[in-house]
């Protein structure tokens, strides 16, 4: 790969800061850190909001620059090189993935996201809303009822998890007793993906070729079937009637909510619990009414991005501040950087909701969350219902971290709820983290794998 080279280099080369800085940013990418997110992230946006690393890697971190680089026509998801083996056993969902989406050219992504896109403005999540309380009210009640006869529940697993999945078997118009499929084949697919590169632990069973077949033929059967009205089916539906789109094309788009609609959405609702679970004084404001709940999500979701990286491959050469780009370089957008830049976000450690301008938890740009309405819904929904409850950890040391380089989330979290909420005491949080060594490919997969949620 050619070496990226700054366009005004000064004599003596970089600074002392940014050499510790790389070194530092390196070791994060190598063995990340869960719990909460690197202290690194915070020096980076002053410090060198554009940073050369090994390997022909650029990391852009000022709130600006990331920006700009999101909405470069130059920069793209880079292909995701599954190894042989992966490609030999599974070839129908490799040339899936790798024709979704994500990697598409510049005018057939737009022209199938516009598809898409009137389930995921305001109106058309607004008009989601009572589904999706319905379908929160039925989880909590059944939450509610495992942690009374355990005495605890894993709020990730039980609550997290199987949200986003129903939400998503209700929105594509998959009848009800369907939607555990979309959860049991949403992450067979993410787990296919992560247990192709080295290194990084899949939590499901891969979903195998056959398996993925069938998952397509019926995906392809929903497009035949009557659906309702509002359903995105019933879109995809009128979209092939007007030849807006080719059945493949329905099929794949469908395929791909299957795993938008798992991993991302429970990260962030696990994370927007964490967060004021941390603290005391924030939490406090939202039980007293004093803060609106989709503010929390939102500050939340800023200080604690649940996909702190977005993954870029220059096609074109470009220049990001003073760092000329040469086609071919992998260019690494820090969000949760850009989320706490100074120069964008006054006091950027400071919990302040409902002040901010936006983050960019969700990306900006071609590849922008699509789902971002969609996941904030959810959230905001989900966090009201367990209002009135209440949420303690039970254990502090069972708390288990996500911790690659494309999520940053709990995998695990023990909770009592019913006695209301309890701050958790940061001077004994010791949560643990299951830390994993990642290539660029897997973040690159994750991104693939995320747009409509990311």
């Amino acid at each position: 790969m050619t070496t990226v080279t700054p366009s005004a280099p000064g004599p003596a080369g970089p600074t002392i800061a940014a050499r510790d800085l790389t070194a530092r940013v390196m070791d994060h990418i190598r063995h990340p850190t869960g719990g909460s997110q690197a202290a690194v992230f915070r020096e980076l946006p002053t410090v060198a909001p554009v940073l050369l690393l090994p390997l022909g890697m650029v990391l852009v971190s000022s709130a600006e620059l990331v920006r700009r680089a999101a909405a470069a026509p130059q920069l793209v998801i880079g292909e995701v090189d599954f190894p042989q083996h992966v490609r030999d056993e599974n070839p129908e969902f490799v040339a899936f993935f790798a024709s979704s989406l994500s990697f598409l050219d510049r005018a057939d992504h737009h022209r199938l996201r516009r598809v898409l896109s009137e389930h995921f403005t305001p109106r058309g999540v607004d008009a989601l809303r009572p589904t999706v309380a319905g379908i929160v009210d039925r989880l909590t009640a059944e939450v509610v009822s495992a942690a009374r006869t355990d005495g605890e529940v894993d709020l990730v697993t039980a609550f997290a998890n199987e949200l986003p999945p129903r939400a998503m078997g209700a929105l594509l118009g998959l009848p009800e007793h369907e939607w555990a499929s979309v959860a049991a084949s949403g992450r067979g697919m993410l787990a296919r993906i992560a247990s192709s590169f080295p290194n990084l632990q899949a939590q499901d069973a891969p979903i195998t070729d056959d398996g993925f077949v069938a998952l397509r033929d019926r995906v392809a059967r929903l497009l035949d079937e009557p659906v309702a009205d509002h359903t995105l089916a019933a879109s995809l539906q009128g979209a092939r009637r007007r030849d807006e789109l080719s059945r493949e094309e329905a099929v794949s788009l469908m395929l791909l909510l299957f795993m938008t609609g798992v991993d991302t959405v429970a990260a962030a609702l696990t994370n927007v619990v964490v967060a004021l679970l941390r603290r005391p004084e924030a939490l406090a404001d939202w039980l007293a009414g004093r803060t609106a709940t989709d503010a929390v999500v939102h500050e939340a979701l800023r200080l604690d991005a649940p996909l702190p990286f977005g993954m870029r491959v220059a096609r074109e050469p470009l220049t990001l501040g003073d760092v000329q780009i040469p086609a071919g370089s992998t260019v690494m957008l820090a969000t949760a950087a850009a989320n706490v830049d100074p120069a964008r976000h006054d006091h950027p450690d400071r919990w302040q909701p409902g002040t901010r301008p936006p983050a960019q938890t969700f990306g900006h740009g071609t590849y922008r969350c699509l789902g971002a309405l969609f996941a904030g819904l959810q959230c905001e929904l989900a966090l009201d219902a367990l209002r009135p409850l209440g949420v303690r950890v039970t254990d502090h040391r069972r708390v288990q971290w996500r911790s690659d380089i494309s999520f940053h989330t709990p995998t695990h979290l023990p909770v009592a709820l019913g006695g209301g909420w309890v701050a958790i005491d940061t001077a004994t949080d010791t949560a643990t983290d299951t830390a994993t060594d990642t290539a660029t490919d897997t973040a690159t997969a994750a991104d693939g794998a995320s747009e409509v949620t990311r």
